[in-house]
């Protein structure tokens, strides 16, 4: 299997998107090319017998308006039929981002959605482990049965009467 190159890509594209201004401007086109993240469009770019100059044709005819740097890319990927990728690049690339904004994304899971104040807490503190800004993305897990998990860069805080019941299952076979 191919190794993947995404956060190559995504890095060089963040540092080109710095370069020129464009950081902002190149994540929102990611959400104008979310039709290449589907199965049978990915097919199409990747199908050895159409060629590589009316699959050029299709991506600049559809997203003409794409920033340069972001339209280059496409082409690079369908190139080396790598556009399977993509969503991969785009999910780094925000990453690069919020890194460069000295932040990082938490996911905080539960059985029940929680309060405001709660969320609140659970930044602050998260917070306050990390040293960075913190953007809250809270999910809604009815199986870890009651508790949190806390998902922060390489910080996971399991707290979840599941995670409970399998630490003692564990304890116990031990």
């Amino acid at each position: 299997m191919k190794k993947n190159n995404s956060r190559k890509y995504a890095k060089a594209l963040f540092q080109l998107a710095t370069e020129t201004n464009q950081v902002k401007e190149i994540g929102d086109a990611f959400e104008k090319i979310k039709l290449l993240y589907e199965k049978e469009t990915i097919n199409f770019f990747i199908n050895p017998f159409i060629d590589e100059e009316t699959k050029f044709d299709v991506i600049k005819s559809s997203f003409d308006s794409l920033p340069k740097i972001l339209l280059n890319l496409l082409f690079i990927l369908i190139e080396r039929r790598e556009l399977r990728i993509l969503p991969d690049i785009e999910s780094k690339y925000i990453i690069e981002t919020l890194d460069s904004q000295n932040t990082i994304s938490a996911e905080v899971i539960s059985s029940i959605k929680l309060e405001i104040q709660i969320l609140d807490k659970i930044k602050n503190r998260v917070a306050k482990i990390t040293n960075k800004n913190i953007l809250i993305k809270e999910s809604i897990d009815k199986s870890i049965l009651g508790g949190l998990i806390i998902k922060a860069g390489d910080l996971v805080i399991d707290g979840s009467v599941r995670g409970k019941i399998e630490q003692m299952g564990q304890e116990m076979n031990s």
